[in-house]
């Protein structure tokens, strides 16, 4: 085997594992306290989370309609996955979409507030799903990488 074709094979084997760690790397480095906690939690708590987050971006849609200017303004970028959903409906009942997302075309584009509750709710529990199963890819740091104690306790005969 010559030196290029090693070299290709050690890149190989490195872009290789590479992939294989990164859902680890993004778990550990990118995912914050916070999230990981979350994610740990039971499926009746990330349904109270997604239904919490959701009425908060409810209430955040209501209060933005409750003014001319925040009507025709632009959607908060915490809600613009809305548009796309937003989108899917003028799609499904034959209209065109909107060329400019205001607050107003998105809110059009549901056909009431419960569908928007209902796009907003699974979107959070969506997140927090997939985090799940971020951390189900990664590898598990031992004590000696995490940190912690481990105990054993023997009977006395």
């Amino acid at each position: 085997m010559n030196r290029g074709t090693r070299f290709f094979l050690i890149l190989v084997c490195i872009f290789i594992g590479a992939l294989f760690l990164l859902p680890t790397v993004k778990w550990y480095f990118f995912t914050t306290p916070e999230m990981q906690k979350l994610a740990n939690e039971t499926t009746d708590s990330i349904r109270k989370y997604a239904e919490n987050k959701a009425s908060e971006g409810l209430q955040e849609l209501i209060k933005l309609t409750e003014t001319e200017e925040g009507l025709s303004g632009p959607v908060p970028a915490n809600l613009d996955f809305l548009i796309g959903e937003a989108r899917e409906n003028y799609k499904m009942v034959g209209e065109k979409a909107p060329r400019e997302w205001t607050v107003k075309a998105v809110l059009s584009g549901f056909n009431s507030g419960q569908d928007v509750y209902g796009t907003l709710e699974d979107h959070y529990r969506e997140k927090i799903q997939a985090l799940k199963e971020r951390k189900n890819q990664s590898i598990k740091l031992g004590l000696d990488l995490f940190g912690g104690l481990n105990v054993v306790i023997e009977a006395d005969e």
